[in-house]
C-alpha cells in the first residue's frame, strides 16, 4: 500500500475527528478502513512521535579511591548539594543524594543528552576538583575509578528515597579498619574552609 493511499483513508480535520482522544480516533479509522487496527495506530505514533522523550530514572553509585572514609559529617551535606547541583547543570534532575564516610547514592533523571558514562565521569572529577578545595584533610581526595548503575522503575523510587535517606541507619553496623578509625577521629572535628572562589566547573560536551 503506498503512502498516498493511506492519506486518502483519513476523515478531514473539518469533521472535528482530530478533537477526540488518539485511542478512539485510531478505532474509529480502522472500523471505517480496510485497514486493521494495528496498522492505523502505528501510523497515528509515528504522526505523534515528533520529539524525542525521556523518563529513565538511574540509580548511581560511586566510592571514595580505597573506600578512605572523606565524607564526614561536616562535608557531606555541601558535597551533596554540589552533586545536586551538577545533575541539574547536566540535565539530570536529582531526586536524592545521599551516602555514608567512604561512598554516595545519586538517584536522578537521566537526559537523553548525556551517556550514563559522562554523566557518571563529570559528576566524579568536578565534585573531586571541590572536595580539595575545602579542608586540608581533603587535599588528597579522590574517586575510585569504577561506578555502578541501575536503572529504577517508577515504583521504585520511594523505596530507594527511603533507603538513601537511612545511609547511616544502613551502615550502621560497619566496621573500619584501625587506619580508617583513626582517620575519622582525628578530622571529624576538623572546619570546612569557607573558599570564596569554587573551581570552575567543567561540563564539556553533554553526548
Amino acid at each position: 500500500m503506498c503512502k498516498s493511499s493511506l492519506q486518502i483513508i483519513l476523515p478531514p480535520a473539518s469533521l472535528g475527528a482530530f478533537r477526540m482522544p488518539l485511542a478512539e480516533r485510531a478505532h474509529i479509522y480502522a472500523h471505517n478502513s480496510f485497514l486493521t487496527l494495528r496498522k492505523v495506530q502505528f501510523i497515528f505514533a509515528r504522526k505523534k512521535m515528533s520529539k524525542s522523550i525521556s523518563t529513565m530514572t538511574i540509580h548511581l553509585v560511586f566510592s571514595t579511591k580505597y573506600r578512605q572514609p572523606f565524607i564526614l559529617p561536616q562535608i557531606e551535606n555541601d558535597l551533596y548539594g554540589f552533586l545536586s547541583n551538577m545533575c541539574d547543570e547536566l540535565e539530570c534532575t536529582s531526586i536524592q543524594i545521599g551516602g555514608y564516610y567512604d561512598h554516595v547514592h545519586v538517584l536522578c533523571f537521566l537526559s537523553r543528552k548525556i551517556a550514563v558514562m559522562k554523566l557518571a565521569e563529570k559528576l566524579k572529577s568536578n565534585s573531586s576538583r571541590w572536595m580539595k578545595t575545602k579542608a586540608d584533610y581533603l587535599k588528597d581526595f579522590e574517586w575510585q575509578l569504577g561506578y555502578a548503575v541501575f536503572s529504577v522503575g517508577q515504583s521504585e523510587i520511594s523505596g530507594l528515597k527511603k533507603y538513601i535517606l537511612n545511609q547511616k541507619v544502613h551502615h550502621s553496623e560497619m566496621e573500619f579498619s584501625g587506619r580508617n578509625r583513626n582517620f575519622i577521629a582525628a578530622h571529624i572535628n576538623e572546619p570546612i574552609w569557607a573558599t570564596s572562589e569554587m573551581p570552575p566547573v567543567e561540563l564539556g560536551e553533554k553526548g
